[in-house]
């Protein structure tokens, strides 16, 4: 299992079993830790050398190495080690996607060769030998990615993006939004038969333009969920979003069971919010709520579930599938939270420990019947799940915790942080 993410100035971390790693930038770095099924560390990467902030927001293992992705800050050279450099094309944040072997080692690093403004990758998979990466671009200018590949960016705001890179870190093509009258981005991708599945936002009711005569409107004035459907060459098949909107929304994750799609995010406030075909939902509080939808696989939503009760901001960052679809995320405050009635007749529930965000994982079946809902036993400050991933063994969660208090998880499972802020855990579910 990898875990990426960022740590804080250049002090030496220790992640146990050994595994220490440090960075020279004095502000955020990106970090690159890979487990063993029983969740010990096995390695640790990070910048040798650091002008500026960086981060991975994601990871992905391919069939001979792993794969991170996140931003660079600046176009000042940084050194990942193992004479891996690359310098970001622009001042402010540039996407960043660099290839490590099995072992940790850096063997190739990409960012964008010019570009007007700032970028950044929040999304990747590793398929079939080449790597694909989406996120944001910034501006109306042109980004230059290299090997004569770019891409225009349609407005003043950001733009969703999406790059596909042969194994050698060659972009290939690049696909953005030609045409949108405001902003949009892409969280996630995921594959999904012959093409590539991209979620996000759109923002206000105007008509975005994806190319190839696919077209998708907001239903709100404010961000509005999205996914999009490409084919292995870059080409838009279809888009969808959200037919009414009373509040924001966003699509933060999705995961494919066979032709089936599910997509994670929030909607927000106890409005009714309709993404088409009949299938509606409404929050069960006033903020944020975590919304989980099932789209067939031409993108026909089938039917949505969120917090049926809660009075504080929920939200789910990610998703995966094993069997079940687990959702992970966070709920707000000590109260209790209400996911909906389950089998025989019972309604899914869950208290929150802190005042401030809990972790929160929720199983639904394919049927969006909620099964379970788990959150910490005891927890004495903020916690939150930022990732999930399954395999035969079990599934994997990771997120933060706060503070060096010990947070307890059940079947005595316990971890403590090492620093009084925030700090980066892994928890195994069977």
């Amino acid at each position: 299992m990898y875990a990426g993410g960022y740590i804080t100035g250049n002090e030496i971390y220790d992640f146990g079993n050994g595994v220490t790693t440090a960075s020279d930038g004095t502000g955020a770095n990106g970090i690159l830790v890979k487990y063993n099924l029983r969740g010990n560390p096995q390695w640790a990467a990070s910048v040798v050398t650091a002008p500026g902030d960086s981060s991975f927001h994601a990871v992905d293992g391919g069939y001979d190495g792993v794969y991170a992705a996140g931003y660079i800050t600046g176009n000042g050279t940084y050194d990942f080690g193992n004479s891996v450099t690359i310098a970001g094309g622009g001042t402010g944040a540039n996407l960043v996607l660099i290839k490590y072997n099995a072992g940790g080692n850096p063997q190739w690093a990409r960012s964008v060769t010019s570009g007007p403004n700032e970028s950044c990758f929040y999304a990747i998979i590793a398929r079939f030998g080449s790597v694909y990466a989406a996120g944001y671009i910034t501006g109306n200018g042109t980004y230059d990615f290299g090997n004569g590949v770019t891409a225009q960016s349609s407005g003043a705001g950001i733009n969703g993006v999406l790059v596909k890179y042969d194994p050698n870190g060659d972009p290939q093509w690049v696909a953005s939004i030609p045409v949108g009258p405001d902003d949009s981005c892409f969280n996630s991708i995921t594959a999904h038969m012959d093409g590539i599945l991209a979620t996000g936002y759109i923002t206000g009711n105007g008509t975005y333009d994806f190319g190839n005569g696919v077209t998708a409107a907001g239903g709100g004035t404010g961000t509005n969920g999205v996914l999009v459907k490409y084919d292995e060459s870059g080409n838009p098949q279809w888009a969808t979003s959200i037919v009414t909107a009373p509040g924001d929304s966003s699509f933060l994750s999705i995961a494919v069971l066979y032709t089936e799609i599910y997509a994670a995010g929030y909607v927000t406030g106890n409005v009714t919010y309709d993404f088409g075909s009949g299938v509606t939902v409404s929050g069960g509080g006033a903020g944020t709520n975590g919304v989980l939808i099932k789209y067939d696989e031409s993108g026909n939503p089938q039917w949505a579930r969120s917090v049926a009760a809660g009075l504080n901001d929920s939200m789910f960052n990610s998703i995966a599938i094993r069997g079940n679809i687990c959702a992970v995320g966070y709920i707000t405050g000590n109260e209790t939270y209400n996911f909906g009635t389950g089998m025989l007749g019972k309604d899914v529930t869950v208290t929150g420990k802190s005042d401030g965000a809990n972790i929160v994982l929720v199983s639904y079946n394919i049927a969006g019947l909620p099964l379970l809902a788990k959150s910490v036993k005891t927890g004495p400050d903020e916690s939150s799940f930022q990732a999930i991933a399954s395999n035969a063994y079990g599934i994997y969660t990771a997120g933060y915790i706060t503070g060096n208090e010990t947070y307890d998880f059940g079947h005595d499972v316990t971890v403590a942080g090492g620093f009084n802020n925030s700090n980066c855990f892994v928890v195994r579910y069977e």
